[in-house]
């Protein structure tokens, strides 16, 4: 909420997945948001996305986002159950039933207006930055996070251009 606050603050907009232990949600009331519940009660098929309005409070403050939730296929469900109770198992926990439940969704908040964001190209644009996340971890792999020697920022963009190039090339072959 802390990071959202701060985002919000410099006039941006976010779009960011959400663990719902970690986020508590209020409705416009005020209420706390039983979303284990909401989610049971939509009854969504796979692949079906739904969307409300929800509110954080931070530094005394009430923050207006939508809420969107996207159903996982019965597949994409089975892979993250299993990678929940495998990372449960590395860390000696005990996964709750609703941990579970929580694993076949994928939650994000966002910012972003409804009349001109739709909910599927908030979910596209999450999507599109995970691509992006994936494409930097390559690229730090395959040039082991060379280290710069540079002393201007010049010289230091010069470097990091042939670098890029140089992974391009790679990715080629």
């Amino acid at each position: 909420r802390k990071r959202l606050a701060f985002v919000l603050s410099k006039l941006a907009d976010i779009i960011v997945r959400i663990s719902p232990s970690k986020f508590p949600m209020e409705d416009e009331q005020g209420e706390a948001i039983a979303l284990i519940d909401w989610l049971k009660g939509l009854q969504a098929p796979a692949g079906r996305i739904c969307s409300r309005p929800v509110w954080i409070t931070y530094a005394h403050k009430r923050i207006k986002l939508r809420l969107i939730a996207f159903r996982l296929s019965q597949e994409q469900q089975e892979k993250a159950e299993r990678r929940t109770k495998r990372k449960a198992n590395k860390n000696q926990r005990k996964v709750q039933p609703n941990t579970l439940y929580f694993s076949g969704w994928v939650l994000v908040v966002t910012t972003l207006p409804q009349p001109h964001w739709r909910d599927e190209q908030i979910l596209g644009l999450y999507q599109a930055r995970w691509h992006i996340e994936l494409l930097f971890k390559r690229i730090k792999q395959l040039l082991q996070r060379q280290s710069l020697r540079c002393k201007t920022a010049a010289t230091a963009k010069s470097t990091i251009t042939l670098l890029l190039l140089g992974w391009a090339l790679l990715e080629e072959e």
